[in-house]
């Protein structure tokens, strides 16, 4: 199978998701509209999370419009009183969170070791680390007792790294211990703790970097699609994965598997 297909709207396939109250952070654009959407079309009511208010209300719009419930709020999470407004807009809106999806992420190109300065540093932590915690502690008050599940958004950099990614690899890093550490810590309280990391993304219509030089790197021979990503969340999300904790799930088209690409030997 090669080329970039193309993914109609999939679901709704898991029962038990109907009726829940989601959030989905970063769920105004990207990987995250598509992961809110399709919560959506299970019969999640959606809260999704971001600092940009037009791709949030853009994408609140069209969820609407296509049947789901949604609410938008503006968040920066590495503000934990922002997490906190957040958490609390979305429960008197639909009531406690039940699934809690951790996709927001500063993700950028950085300098190296030696050139790399104390704020960037900052900034990718405060998101990538402080933010992925404080949302799952203030989710994880929520749910203990009752149950839930919590998707971290976690990357293959952080098994195998990008070059001048290192603050973006690093710090993501963090999200597959969160998952590892609260999986076993909540599990007990009813409380399901996974990871999906997506390997190369198509998340938007005009996306560009889906060449056949970039392709041919990957086993599959193309990019993933985000509506690829999200069924993998819908599935974490839902009963149907319910003996499956602390785990972190690839979906790269075979990328981190293969030793080199193809044609290519060490």
């Amino acid at each position: 199978m090669t080329g970039h297909l193309q993914f109609p709207p999939r679901g709704p396939l898991y029962a038990d998701l109907r009726g829940k109250v989601g959030i989905v952070t970063g769920g105004g654009r990207g990987i995250g509209k598509f992961i809110a959407a399709r919560l959506a079309r299970e019969g999640v009511k959606v809260a999704i999370a971001g600092r940009t208010v037009e791709d949030l209300q853009a994408t609140a719009e069209q969820m609407r419009a296509a049947g789901g419930d949604c609410h938008a709020v503006q968040t920066d999470i590495s503000d934990a009183r922002q997490v906190d407004a957040l958490f609390a807009a979305a429960a008197e809106r639909f009531g406690p969170p039940e699934i809690l999806v951790n996709n927001a992420a500063r993700m950028a190109g950085t300098p190296g070791t030696l050139e790399l300065t104390d704020e960037q540093w900052r900034q990718f932590v405060d998101t990538n680390v402080n933010g992925a915690m404080y949302c799952t502690m203030r989710a994880a008050k929520a749910m203990a007792g009752r149950g839930g599940a919590i998707v971290n958004i976690s990357t293959i950099g952080a098994l195998r790294s990008h070059y001048r990614m290192l603050a973006y690899d690093i710090t993501k890093a963090s999200m597959d211990a969160i998952t590892r550490s609260v999986g076993i810590d909540l599990i007990r309280q009813g409380v399901r703790v996974n990871a999906v990391a997506p390997g190369a993304t198509r998340n938007r219509e005009d996306y560009k970097w889906e060449t056949s030089e970039r392709t041919g790197l990957i086993p599959i021979n193309r990019f993933a699609h985000a509506e690829e990503i999200a069924s993998v969340v819908a599935f974490l999300a839902s009963e149907e994965s319910s003996y499956i904790v602390g785990q972190t799930i690839y979906v790269d088209g075979g990328l981190v598997a293969q030793l080199t690409p193809p044609g290519h030997y060490v």
